[in-house]
């Protein structure tokens, strides 16, 4: 409804262009209306998908902030502790990052520990 284009609604939820085409035509089968009228370049909701949209608005800002994350993450001031199980090797891997991370996240911690079961197949 926002995009009014198939195209710029696919590139703004991460989708192909096909999958949000299908779901838009899986969504106008189950209402019986066609919800989105190509006009020109762009798509014009119709009187019910306007409605719709006004109907739901209030319900989907309710699941957002439920789904929101309460506190953002801030690596600066973070005191978690990551727990990796990986075997000695990969420590010198991740040297860069970890130096990254002292910067960073100077009060986040990272322990290693062995893996219990062997990693090679």
């Amino acid at each position: 409804m926002n995009e009014r284009s198939v195209t710029r609604a696919a590139d703004r939820l991460g989708r192909t262009q096909s999958a949000v085409s299908h779901s838009l035509s899986r969504l106008r089968s189950q209402l019986g209306d066609p919800l989105l009228i190509k006009s020109g370049v762009r798509m014009q909701p119709t009187a019910f998908a306007l409605d719709l949209v006004e109907q739901a608005r209030p319900m989907l800002r309710g699941i957002e902030r439920v789904l929101s994350p309460r506190h953002v993450f801030d690596p600066a001031s973070s005191r978690l502790v990551f727990r990796l199980a990986a075997p000695d090797f990969m420590l010198t891997l991740f040297a860069n990052l970890l130096e990254r991370l002292r910067t960073e996240a100077p009060g986040v911690s990272v322990e290693w520990t062995a893996p219990r079961e062997p990693t090679t197949a």
